[in-house]
């Protein structure tokens, strides 16, 4: 249907019945096929009965609505079919102010978590414990994906640390893509201390039993800034190096930047080729502990006189591997690290 002023038309079966509201006298007719419904507006159109003399002088065209209610997109532009380039220019605008705004938040969470790093830095280098963060139970927390074939012994160990730095909860989920999962695996988080309030949580810490194809456990952290996106972080060196970072400094960088760089030493030389991934001979593996025995032979941990990160992702690969820890060096150093509340064996 079509309207215009006091015209109201409708097609019938392919016959167009007029209806002249406006005149007096109330009437109806039938126009045949033959005519169109054009010639019939455009002879009321004409009819001096709708001419209205201007109240004043008018310059140029009006532009007059194409809708009785004009509202700027909130969106963006529309398809292009806009009545207007005006409308087009208020859309344009109105994407740009709320481009601008997505920026200065990304900016502003990008600032806040910044200076949350470096207190927690700075907590960790004078060892203080942090009071929970109100409002933080349900909006921080870090999800391990692990595949049950291997198991992230050496996350275990830094979630233990983390419960006795900061009130923390846990949960351990089953994936749809497993069927069953062992006791043992199911309660792979029992020993981590946890907060006897889970709303009173300043961190959640999540692992998720699912098939992973190369077997590698990983976390999904979302970046902020700019360029705002989710990173996967893969490998449990990597996925230490980045607690470490955020929470437990004293394990990794908080130790000094040559100490660090011994830290990243050790993984690179006694962790990494014990890997499954890093497919090394036997003669390359039992190369590699037996520098670890070497460097145990100068201090007690294998970065220094502390347990460190190193220490921890070795141990929880020479736990899953005894027939290596032959060495006199690295068994006392596996003693003293069982004896540890923290790299207490996780029973598997």
């Amino acid at each position: 249907a079509a309207s215009r002023p006091g015209i109201e038309w409708y097609q019938i079966r392919g016959n167009f019945l007029f209806d002249f509201r406006s005149s007096p006298n109330f009437w109806k007719t039938q126009a045949l096929c033959s005519h169109t419904a054009d010639t019939y507006l455009s002879r009321m159109a004409d009819s001096s009965m709708y001419k209205v003399a201007p109240i004043a002088p008018i310059d140029g065209e009006i532009e007059l609505p194409m809708c009785m209610y004009r509202v700027a997109p909130v969106q963006g532009a529309g398809s292009g079919k806009s009545s207007s380039q005006n409308s087009a220019s208020v859309g344009q605008s109105s994407t740009g102010s709320l481009a601008a705004l997505g920026q200065r938040q990304l900016s502003v969470i990008a600032d806040l978590e910044d200076l949350e790093n470096q207190v927690h830095a700075l907590a960790c280098r004078l060892n203080i414990a942090l009071p929970p963060m109100p409002g933080t139970s349900s909006d921080q927390q870090i999800v391990v994906h692990a595949s049950p074939s291997n198991p992230p012994s050496a996350v275990v160990y830094l979630f233990r640390a983390l419960g006795r730095q900061l009130p923390i909860a846990t949960a351990v989920h089953l994936h749809s893509s497993l069927k069953s999962l062992s006791p043992q695996l199911r309660d792979i988080l029992r020993t981590v201390p946890v907060a006897v309030d889970e709303s009173t949580a300043a961190l959640k810490l999540v692992v998720v039993w699912r098939a992973i194809e190369d077997e590698e456990p990983y976390i999904v952290v979302r970046s902020h800034g700019s360029g705002a996106m989710q990173c996967c972080v893969r490998g449990q060196q990597n996925i230490g190096r980045y607690l470490c970072r955020r929470y437990l400094a004293k394990l990794y960088e908080g130790c000094g930047a040559l100490a660090t760089l011994e830290i990243d030493a050790c993984i690179s030389n006694f962790y990494l080729p014990l890997l499954p991934s890093t497919q090394a001979s036997s003669k390359e593996q039992a190369a590699a502990v037996k520098q670890a025995n070497v460097a145990l032979g100068r201090n007690a941990y294998l970065a220094g006189d502390s347990v460190t990160l190193a220490d921890l992702l070795l141990y929880s690969l020479l736990s899953l591997k005894p027939a290596l820890v032959s060495a006199n060096n690295v068994k006392a150093w596996v003693k003293r690290l069982s004896a540890n509340s923290i790299t207490a064996p996780v029973a598997m």
